[in-house]
């Protein structure tokens, strides 16, 4: 391989790492600060309890793609 090669495949490996950065920053515990109303909804169920909030995040699986971790507190 040559050194351009290296160069450009080090440059491609960089800019994906800087792609997915927003997506990695974006997985916050999202009852802070609810943006959409799948996130108002979500969170009103984690505040019912975990159980609830487990049994809508599955129901809703196929349409949201929600993460249960998200909207509850490993804590919890």
């Amino acid at each position: 391989m040559t050194r351009n090669h290296v160069r450009s495949a080090a440059l491609a490996a960089m800019l994906a790492a800087l792609a997915l950065a927003p997506a990695i920053a974006r997985a916050d515990y999202k009852c802070a600060s609810p943006s959409g109303s799948v996130d108002i909804r979500a969170c009103a169920m984690a505040a019912a309890g975990p159980d609830t909030l487990r049994r809508f995040v599955e129901r809703t699986r196929g349409i949201y793609t929600l993460y249960y971790w998200d909207y509850i507190r490993r804590e919890a």
